[in-house]
Order: C-alpha cells, then structure tokens, then sequence
C-alpha cells in the first residue's frame, strides 16, 4: 500500500529569502482524494510540486513507501497534471495522447466511446478549449499506471458533465487503491473528498474529514465553505444546539418549514 510522509519540511525558492512552506509535517498511508485549501499564495500548489518530486525540501524529508523521492523505484510514478494542461499533454490530439498511455486501439477506441470523447477524439489540441483540454488531461492522467495522482485546481473550465467525470475518477482511482491530491478551492468538489487539509501562511492549519472542518472553516480562517454547511452553522448559533449534518437539501428545507428540529 502507497505511504506519502512529509517530515518537516521547509521550502524556499533559490535566491529568495522567504520561506513559502515551514514546519510541514503530513503522514498519509490509506487510498482516497486529499484535497489542499487555502488562500491564494498560500503554498496549495508548491506543496504539491514538492510531493511531485518537481521541487526539493530546502529543509526535511519526503517519503514515498519510505524512501526519498529521488530513490523511489522506476514503478512508482507520481502523475502530476498542472494547472495548465497544455503542460501535461503532447497531442497532437486527445486520442494521439491516449494511444501513447494504452498501445491497445480497441481499448483506447471502447474508452473514448464509453466516456463521451469520441468528438473530441481526433480534434487538434489547438482547437480545444481550456476546460477540454483540463478534461482530457485529467482524463489521461488516471490512465497511466500509478499509485499517486496530483491535480493543480482541476475542476477551472469543467462544465458540470466534466465535473461528474472527475469524480467518477476519484471514486475509481480509491477503489484501485490509489492515493489522489487536490488543489482546489471550489466548494463543489469538496463532498467529493476523502480528506481536507488546509494550509495557511505556509504551514499545516487543519486536516480532517471534510464534514468536520467545513463547519467551522470560515470562523477560524479567511476560506469561505460552500453555503448549506454556512446555513446549517448559523442555525445552530441562533437554536443553541447542535443539527443533524446527515441531511439532504430538500430534508433541511422541509425540516425549516415544519420547525422539527426539536
């Protein structure tokens, strides 16, 4: 099974005197999407590159399955899909890119079909748009065979159809035992995630499940949490008790109408 361990790390950039991350620690052994939150600035995507093996610790260590990155086997890939998915794809179009993940054109031919891309298939990168591109490069990262993916702020330009995807992947990749890391501020992808941690300052705020930081996220930092946890945090200022945080929307709302939350 797949260990990440960061031990305190620090990191800054050559030539500046800042330290953008300090005082790091983060263990993570068990399957599942981890998503990063924080500010602008914070250090969400550094981490990431350090866990990508893209950058080095200026201080402290990372391990994966207890070896430093740069000694881990020829097996164990990390995928890595940045912002900027121009970056992670060659072309000339998606499904030149995918030939080159699977050398089986049924296979690659079925998952295109089986997935929707087939229009896109053969259309030039060039004449995709952004949140094409971000879905095709996503798309062909959980291809590759690896036990760690890394996606910087991937749901930018996803419509809602591309959103259902990612997280058919998410779901997919935790069922193979994969270990999945997340940059993202985007409320909507947060019930999507195993695991939340939230960086601020460049240190290690808070990690947990999502149902227990998103409640009281905005009170103890500047992130603001999608609007149902909001809702249901305010009315359980004004009640003076605590709510059931099992609900649907359409439970809360008739629980509002009929004042049954004695």
């Amino acid at each position: 099974m797949l260990s990440i361990c960061v031990e305190d790390v620090w990191f800054r950039y050559s030539g500046t005197k800042n330290y953008i991350l300090e005082e790091f620690s983060f263990k993570k052994i068990d399957p599942g999407t981890i998503g990063i939150l924080g500010t602008n600035g914070c250090g969400k995507s550094t981490f990431l590159k350090l866990i990508g093996g893209i950058h080095s610790p200026s201080l402290g260590k990372i391990r994966m399955n207890k070896k430093k990155l740069n000694e881990r086997k020829k097996t164990e890939r990390i995928i890595y899909v940045p912002e900027n998915a121009r970056l992670f794809l060659i072309g000339p179009t998606p499904k030149k890119d995918l030939n080159r993940i699977i050398q089986n054109q049924d296979q690659v031919d079925k998952l295109l079909d089986e997935h929707k891309f087939t229009h896109l298939a053969n259309k030039k990168l060039y004449n995709l748009s952004e949140g094409q591109r971000r879905l095709v490069a996503i798309f062909n990262a959980f291809q590759i065979p690896s036990s760690l993916i890394i996606l910087d702020e991937p749901t930018i330009g996803l419509d809602a159809k591309g959103r259902e995807l990612l997280f058919y992947l998410f779901e997919q990749a935790k069922r193979q035992g994969k270990m999945v890391f997340v940059a993202s501020n985007d409320p909507r992808i947060f019930p999507k995630l195993d695991e939340l941690v939230i960086i601020r300052n460049g240190r290690l705020f808070q990690r947990g499940l999502p149902k227990d930081i998103l409640y009281n996220l905005e009170e103890s930092s500047e992130l603001i949490p999608n609007q149902i946890p909001r809702l249901i945090r305010s009315l359980e200022l004004q009640l003076e008790r605590n709510l059931p945080r099992c609900l649907t929307v359409a439970e809360l709302n008739l629980k509002l109408k009929n004042g049954r939350f004695q």
